[in-house]
C-alpha cells in the first residue's frame, strides 16, 4: 500500500473502498490494512 501511495496511485489517506479495489480484498481485510497504515476506519 505504501508503494501505491508513494507512486501517487492512491491518495495519502485512501478509503476502505480504494484499498479494496487496489488489493482485491474484502472489507474486513481493507479495514485492517487501513488501521495498520495509521488511518481510522
Amino acid at each position: 500500500m505504501r508503494e501505491l501511495i508513494a507512486a501517487g496511485e492512491l491518495p495519502a489517506d485512501p478509503g476502505i473502498q480504494k484499498i479494496r479495489a487496489a488489493l482485491g480484498v474484502g472489507a474486513d481485510i481493507a479495514t485492517k490494512v487501513k488501521k495498520a497504515l495509521g488511518g481510522v476506519a
